[in-house]
């Protein structure tokens, strides 16, 4: 699956995607979410399930990743500050 979160048919998609495999965890990337999209106002299976997401530092829409969590399962929320900032070099 292709394009963020904020496409009208990528919620149905996911929807579709836990039913189908019963799925208790499903983790997305690129979901091109910023700060000022209330994770409410998407179509996820907010009933069945608990969204947790990190949209990219820059807010300009794109990257971001985010993990939906059965709500039968019991998990803690663990934050970290880590600095992807690094040099590689190819010889």
């Amino acid at each position: 699956m292709q394009g963020g979160l904020t496409r009208p048919a990528k919620p149905l998609e996911i929807q579709d995607l836990l039913k189908n495999y019963g799925m208790d965890i499903l983790s997305l990337n690129e979901t091109n979410l910023r700060s000022d999209i209330d994770t409410s106002t998407l179509q996820l299976p907010h009933n069945n399930y608990n969204f947790i997401r990190c949209d990219r530092h820059t807010d300009n829409g794109r990257g971001g990743c985010g993990i939906l969590i059965n709500k039968n399962i019991n998990y803690n929320e663990v934050s970290m500050d880590i600095n992807m900032d690094m040099d590689i070099k190819i010889s």
